[in-house]
């Protein structure tokens, strides 16, 4: 899904939602699809079809909410943070998770010992409304 409605995020906690919005991709002069490809999960890798004609978004958020989000190769608890909750807005088919849900996420399902997920929900906020390169947009869910 890449237009979320309002109510779609996923859990109870109030506050605006975060999604992976395509026109933000054209603001920035960037491929969302080309992303995408490159992001599978390492099964479906062998299969990566051309990133010269990569499919349309909407058909690769389905394939990665199918195959590569239950894939453990697809999230691992050393990549960046960003990259990290790039992927966890994939998994949940792209509709909007609030930086509580992000948070919690990230603190309780991929931190480990010797990777420490150091964040505040308000440093987050701030990781999700500065970014330029994964195309995060912010929705209200009210």
């Amino acid at each position: 899904m890449t237009t979320p409605q309002a109510g779609e995020a996923q859990g109870s906690d109030a506050g605006p939602g975060y999604w992976i919005d395509p026109a933000r991709f054209e603001e920035l002069k960037r491929s969302m699809e080309v992303l995408l490809v490159t992001r599978r999960c390492s099964t479906c890798s062998e299969e990566t079809p051309d990133i010269s004609s990569p499919p349309p978004v909407d058909e690769q958020i389905a394939h990665i909410l199918e195959c590569c989000a239950s894939d453990e190769s697809f999230i691992l608890p050393g990549m960046p943070l960003q990259e990290i909750v790039f992927r966890m807005i994939l998994a949940a088919g792209n509709n909007p998770l609030t930086v509580g849900q992000l948070h919690h996420q990230l603190t309780e399902q991929w931190a480990t010992p010797g990777n420490l997920m150091n964040v505040t929900p308000e440093g987050l906020h701030r990781v999700l409304e500065n970014d330029d390169y994964y195309g995060f947009r912010r929705q209200d869910l009210s």
